[in-house]
């Protein structure tokens, strides 16, 4: 029987709303902040009607599952499990943190991109309206036919409504796949999720709870239930969890497992941030840059050397 009280039940969730409030980010799978006091409020509500007839606090819990997420309800039954509520909040705030982390990367991996893509797009169209006249008058000064730089800078100004709104939806295109992106979890984030899978499966075998529930519940807290799974599919997952250990040695791997994981999650998002701004500069700046560039010096290296001929 857990040793949480309905009072340190109602306590534990007046303290997320708190935290949800502040802005603090929680892997709860709640809904908007402002919804959180009313949802959380009719989860307590159902809580106490069960209780009050007798049951014990865990099928209190999970006879209201209507009333919360998975998410909640499997870190909650892990904390009652545990008898510590609080320390639920740990793993929630990690694995939130690191997701708002790889999305606020990819947002400042594009955001400059972006922008030189923009400007370029607008310069390009500056050269259209303003140097592609003046180059066409200064070949038909010369007599000359224009080069094929020129000519591509020509027809561009002829096309300029195309190009102009192939260029915006293509810009527009790679900013609705950001945030779509952001949405995903990324391999840092399920590294992290695994970690406290693992973490969370080795405090309940610690707190006495039987082997395959222990393995439900930390799934359900993580918001997987494949990890639950005989073979999960990440493989030091599957090691630890295998029936050649002991109880005692089982713990002492998941927690291996989930001290490796956590680094390793910690290690991707580092490399990420490093890594993502770079990438998206050189693929989407560059190729901008690069366009705005060549518009401006191929037509005017071929009109100089058109001016040098004898």
């Amino acid at each position: 029987m857990s040793s949480v009280s309905v009072d340190d039940l109602m306590a534990f969730n007046d303290q997320l709303v708190a935290l949800r409030r502040a802005g603090v980010p929680l892997d709860f799978g709640l809904s908007r902040p402002s919804d959180d006091a009313a949802s959380l409020e009719r989860f307590n509500t159902a809580v106490v009607r069960h209780i009050s007839r007798g049951e014990p606090m865990d099928q209190a819990v999970r006879a209201s599952t209507q009333s919360a997420s998975q998410s909640y309800l499997g870190k909650l039954l892990v904390g009652l499990r545990e008898g510590r509520l609080p320390s639920v909040l740990d793993g929630a705030a990690r694995v939130a943190a690191l997701s708002e982390r790889s999305g606020s990367d990819l947002k400042i991996a594009f955001a400059y991109p972006l922008l030189l893509a923009l400007l370029s797009c607008v310069g390009l169209m500056g050269f259209c309206v303003l140097l592609a006249p003046t180059f066409a008058s200064t070949y038909e000064d010369l007599r000359e036919a224009p080069g094929q730089g020129a000519r591509l800078l020509l027809w561009s100004r002829d096309h300029i409504a195309y190009w102009g709104v192939a260029a915006a939806l293509l810009l527009l295109t790679v900013w609705l796949w950001i945030r779509r992106a952001k949405a995903r979890p990324t391999r840092a984030v399920a590294n992290q999720r695994w970690a406290e899978y693992a973490g969370a499966a080795a405090d309940l075998l610690e707190a006495g709870v039987p082997l395959e529930e222990a393995f439900h519940l930390a799934a359900d807290a993580c918001g997987d239930s494949s990890l639950a799974e005989t073979d999960p599919t990440p493989p030091l997952l599957a090691w630890a969890t295998g029936p050649q250990y002991s109880l005692a040695d089982q713990s002492l791997a998941l927690r291996a497992v989930a001290s490796v994981y956590g680094h390793s999650a910690e290690r991707r998002a580092e490399r990420f941030g490093r890594v993502a701004p770079i990438v998206a500069t050189a693929a989407i700046g560059g190729a901008f840059a690069l366009a705005y560039g060549l518009a401006l010096f191929v037509p005017v290296i071929e009109l100089l050397l058109t001016l040098a001929k004898p």
